[in-house]
This record gives structure tokens, C-alpha cells and sequence, in this order.
């Protein structure tokens, strides 16, 4: 990934720079100033609001206001994003000045990564600059369409040093490393917590979480949310943490009553919690005393769209206590999280906290982002060409290595668009969360598999159904110019009517690549948490 700062000045110093930040003015800041020190155009655009948070609404005055008085230069806010209208006063904009476009949370088209939308954005710069961390787990038009059509895409010093504390905070940690996880969906917290057990030492799993993980040991959970199919890969986790930390589960609860709440030790089938109760509380705070890095993911209250949890306000008065005295280091990750803090806390209580919103726990889970991914592509190189799309699939659960040795050596890696497909087969539950649990650790080992070849797998794909039916049609709709498939050793597989590998040769329209040799084939598993290989 190349940074704006590696970029040579003379590709700068009076070129159209899109600059996309984050909504925070204070960070977006120190990159838009030190672009305006290098005279440059500057065309600022946001996100605000959307998926997982408020309905999105125009930029306020204050925004363009509070920009201004930071970086100490007038800023003009357009009424629109794209259009005849923005064309013109980016084209009249001079170097030193700044244009802020209008919130593309607003357009249907940029979070559907419309090809006419990310050509319009791109038409408007000689530069993009992605600034902007919050939105980079989702493909949009404005940080993932817009590199095809830009000549430069680089990153900006904010988005990589984000990136960098990420990393660095769950790959290399201060030990002892606590993990509070709460929240809900299980399909998404599962491989998160699967990819933080090699490094934490203590692990307290709360929130609506903990009802799934209490009702897979046997215990009552009330009317909690449980969520039953996931029940057995809870079983098998918890076996598989508690050989690496020390695993901490609710221990009492907070229920409603009908004069408003109550604290009890053990939940009845007609109670209601609310909350993690008070000796759960105290636990936690015994398990982050004696931490020095403590990542918390996730409210620990049961709902969501409760007015706030008791304990996530408890819990962060403890930690603004403890970490500057301590030297401990904390970080929050996941938008739920620091919405529901927000509602009591004020940004001193977070001043000593590293926060990030839900991209954090795509990073975290050992997931690719889409915009990182978007500019792995050679940031300074010429892009006249439009990316030739590559289809990669994985049928049901096997894929093989020799399949992507076949792609470096035939194709033309800077003009490759790969995607990778994932078919869920008519003989396996049509469960889409199961689908994802299933497919993740395949997507994931055989994106690093590309990348030891210098590939990079820009779409991440599953379907339900006949393998190769849907590979034809997901290659038809693409309009790829190349399917490669690795052969598998299975007799039954690969001659008569079921063999996929063929079945894709005699009707695709476009050219198919089939390995021949006995070569590896990944069955993808999670057991113990891991992708294993066996041999075809």
C-alpha cells in the first residue's frame, strides 16, 4: 500500500487532489494542511451517517465551518456530490483552495460501487486520496471504484497509521492481553474470536453473546436471544480457549421487573435480561486490573436499541482510571459500541482509549478490506487499461493451490480484477450465515495464497446452489475473459455428468484454465479454528 508521502511532489504540486476522510475534522486535518503546504487542489468528500448508524442527511453548515476555522482557509461546501454543476467549480478551483462535495452517504449508487458514479468522482481529480478507515470494509464507489479510473490512488497518513496501531495491537501485544467481546451476531464474533486466540491470555465474553455461549454449556438463559444453529461451533471454541486463556462468562444478570430492574445470580425461563449484573461487573474489572492490553469489542448490554448499558459506562470509568496510571493499553472497536458509550460518556472519558468503528473488526478477524485492497494495485503506474475480470471459484468446500500458480502465470497482474466464489452446493443447508462461518477461512487462505504471487482478490463472493451453474452464471454476469479452476484428484468428481471442472469447460463463453496435475485441494474446515490441508 503506497502513501500519499511517497508520492513524488512534482505529481502533486498543483494536480486535483479527491482527498476522502473520515468525518473527524481534527485527524482529516493534518492531511488536507500538509496538501495545501504542497499547493494542491483539494476536493474533500465524507460519509456520514448510513449503514449501521443514522439515516444519512445533507452536511450541515457546521461541518464546512469547523473545517474552515481548523485548517485556517475558506472552504466552499457544494450542494451536490457529481454533476455539471461540481465539474465546473472543480475545474475553477486554484492550488491552495478547497472544495467539500456534499455527503456521498446520500447516493444509492456509491455504496453499490456503480461504475458511472466512481468515473464521475474520479474524473474530478488527478489524485484520490484515501483518508478515510470507517468505511473501508465496505466496497463503494468512492474508495474502491474510484481507483480503476484514477491515475494515482494512494493512502492517506491517517488511514495507514490506523491501520498500523490496529495491527500492531492484535498481532504483537502487550501480554498479559484481556479481550472483552460482546454484542451479537455470532457468524461475524466467531472467526473474529477464533483470530484473537492465539494472543490473548483472557477472554470475557459478554452482551447477547454470552446467552449463545451459556446456552451451549447447558445453562438457563431466559428470553435471551439465542442462536441455535451455531450452538455446536460454540462448543467446540470453548474447548479450543480454554487449552490457550482463561475463558470468563456472565456470572449474574440484570432483568427487568416490574418496577424496573433487578440483579439475580441465576436466570429463570420467563426473565428478561437487560445486562451483565454486578459481580459480572466486578469480575471484569478484576480480569482488566491485571491486564496490560485490553481490547473491547462489542456492548455488553443485551439490546442494542436500549437507551444504554449500565455496564459499558461502568466498564469505561474503569478504564479511563486505570490506563493513564497504569500505562494499559485499550482500544474499542465496533460503531454499537461507541454508540452506546457516547450516550453517557463525553470525549474525555475516551481521551486516553484508541476508538475505532466496525472496519476494526473486519482487520480483526483477519479479513481483507476492499479500499486497502483497492490500492495494492501500483499506485504510480498508468491505468489505461480497464481491469480484465478473473474468476477464481471455490466449489462447495474444496479449492485448489495449483489453481492460483496457474493465474500468476497467465495473466496480467496490474489488469486482473479477481474474484473469488464460493459455491454453496444444493446438498448443504441454504444457510447464508453458515455460508460465510464456512467460506471465510477459505477466502482468507487463499487470498494470502495470491498474495505470494503478488495477487490480490478484489471480490469475495458466495452463492447458493448447482456449483457449476452458478459459476456460469456469476461468470456471465462479470463478463469474465478467464475462469481458472483447479482439478481434484476424485475420480467421481471429475469425469460424467457431476464434474464440475468440465461441466464449466463445455459451456462457458469464456476461456477456462484447468489444472491437470495431482496437486493440492484445500478442505476448508473450521476445526480448531484453523484451515486445514489434505491432500486430493
Amino acid at each position: 500500500m503506497v502513501t500519499i508521502q511517497q508520492i513524488p511532489l512534482e505529481k502533486i504540486r498543483g494536480k486535483r487532489i479527491l482527498v476522502l476522510i473520515d468525518p473527524n475534522i481534527e485527524k482529516a486535518a493534518r492531511t488536507l494542511g500538509s496538501l495545501i503546504g504542497k499547493s494542491a487542489k483539494l476536493i474533500v468528500a465524507t460519509h456520514v451517517g448510513g449503514p449501521g448508524g443514522q439515516s444519512p442527511t445533507k452536511l450541515k453548515l457546521d461541518f464546512p465551518k469547523e473545517l474552515s476555522h481548523t485548517l485556517g482557509l475558506r472552504v466552499r461546501k457544494l450542494h451536490d456530490a457529481v454533476g455539471w454543476g461540481v465539474t465546473r467549480a472543480v475545474l475553477e478551483i486554484k492550488p491552495g483552495e478547497i472544495i467539500l462535495l456534499e455527503n456521498l452517504s446520500l447516493y444509492p449508487q456509491d455504496a453499490a460501487n456503480e461504475v458511472a458514479f466512481a468515473r464521475q468522482l474520479a474524473s474530478l481529480c488527478d489524485v484520490f486520496v484515501d483518508d478515510a478507515l470507517e468505511v473501508s470494509h465496505r466496497a463503494l464507489a468512492s474508495n474502491v471504484g474510484i481507483t480503476r479510473w484514477t491515475p494515482i490512488s494512494v493512502a492517506g497518513p491517517w488511514l495507514a497509521s490506523r491501520l498500523k496501531e490496529l495491527e500492531d495491537f492484535c498481532t504483537n501485544p502487550t501480554r498479559p492481553f484481556l479481550a472483552i467481546v460482546g454484542g451479537g451476531h455470532i457468524e461475524s464474533k466467531l472467526p473474529l474470536l477464533y483470530s484473537l486466540l492465539p494472543n490473548i491470555d483472557r477472554l470475557f465474553v459478554g452482551g447477547a453473546l454470552a446467552f449463545s455461549f451459556l446456552k451451549a454449556l447447558g445453562q438457563e438463559t431466559g428470553t435471551a436471544p439465542i442462536e441455535v444453529r451455531f450452538l455446536g461451533l460454540i462448543q467446540d471454541f470453548v474447548r479450543k480457549a480454554e487449552m490457550h486463556a482463561e475463558l470468563a462468562l456472565p456470572e449474574d444478570f440484570i432483568v427487568r421487573a416490574r418496577e424496573g430492574t433487578r440483579c439475580v445470580s441465576a436466570l429463570s425461563p420467563t426473565d428478561v435480561p437487560v445486562d451483565i449484573g454486578v459481580h459480572s461487573r466486578a469480575r471484569l474489572t478484576d480480569l482488566m486490573s491485571g491486564a496490560y492490553s485490553i481490547l473491547w469489542v462489542g456492548s455488553l448490554g443485551v439490546c442494542a436499541q436500549e437507551d444504554r448499558a449500565t455496564s459499558d459506562w461502568e466498564i469505561l470509568q474503569q478504564l479511563y482510571a486505570a490506563i493513564p496510571r497504569r500505562w494499559q493499553r485499550a482500544l474499542l472497536a465496533g460503531c454499537e459500541l461507541l454508540s452506546s458509550i457516547s450516550k453517557t460518556a463525553d470525549s474525555s472519558h475516551c481521551s486516553h482509549l484508541s476508538l475505532f468503528g466496525d472496519a476494526a473488526l473486519s482487520v480483526i478477524a483477519g479479513q481483507r478490506l476492499p479500499a486497502i485492497e483497492a490500492l495494492h494495485v501500483d499506485a504510480v503506474g498508468a491505468k489505461d487499461r480497464v481491469r480484465k475480470p478473473v474468476l477464481l471459484p471455490i466449489s462447495g468446500s474444496h479449492q485448489t493451490v495449483e489453481a492460483v500458480r496457474l493465474l500468476s502465470r497467465h495473466i496480467d497482474i496490474e489488469n486482473a480484477e479477481i474474484h473469488l466464489l464460493y459455491v454453496q452446493a444444493d446438498s448443504q443447508t441454504n444457510d447464508d450465515a453458515g455460508a460465510r462461518l464456512w467460506s471465510q477461512p477459505i477466502f482468507t487462505r487463499l487470498a494470502h495464497e495470491l498474495a505470494r504471487y503478488g495477487l490480490t482478490a478484489h471480490h469475495q463472493v458466495i452463492r447458493h446452489g448447482d456449483p457449476a451453474a452458478q459459476i456460469l452464471e456469476y461468470a456471465n454476469q462479470i463478463h469474465a475473459e478467464l475462469i481458472v479452476m483447479g482439478s481434484c484428484s476424485s475420480s467421481e468428481l471429475n469425469h460424467g455428468p457431476y464434474c464440475v471442472p468440465g461441466r464449466v469447460f463445455d459451456n462457458a463463453k469464456c476461456p477456462v484454465l484447468i489444472g491437470h496435475a495431482a496437486v493440492d485441494c484445500l478442505a476448508a474446515t473450521l476445526v480448531n479454528g484453523q484451515v486445514s490441508e489434505k491432500s486430493g
